[in-house]
């Protein structure tokens, strides 16, 4: 009786936790229509805060907690990260189903500098933006 009611309860939070994923078909739109030049924009902004960490240590910012900086907030950015010449920015979904951006060869003299787009659900990624 005691491990069918937490059977059911887990299963209640799985369910519950799965409201809210999907539906990312409008982040995708919003990311893919991204002007190249604000692309540019973007990859500058990310660089200049990888260039900001200290100790090689990460910088991790999550919005619902922390302000959203000003040179992303049109995005509606749920999280950023910084770490060794890479970052992403969570733009919608959770669990596997993550539109996410991400940023390669920051502050890396002779990698390639590009920006790419998660499609959420195992769907492969594409290039937005490369330099």
């Amino acid at each position: 009786m005691k491990l069918s009611r937490v059977l059911f309860h887990l299963g209640l939070v799985f369910l519950l936790a799965g409201c809210g994923c999907g539906g990312n078909e409008d982040a995708i739109r919003a990311m893919r229509a991204l002007p190249k030049e604000r692309l540019a924009e973007l990859y500058q902004y990310i660089q200049s805060v990888d260039a900001r960490r200290k100790n090689l240590d990460p910088i991790i910012m999550d919005f619902p907690r922390n302000p959203v900086p000003k040179k992303i907030s049109d995005l509606n950015p749920k999280f950023l990260r910084v770490w060794d010449g890479k970052a992403y920015i969570h733009i919608s979904g959770c669990f596997d189903d993550k539109i996410d951006l991400h940023f390669q060869g920051l502050n890396s003299p002779g990698r390639k500098k590009n920006i790419s787009l998660t499609l959420g659900d195992h769907k492969g990624s594409e290039t937005l933006w490369e330099q």
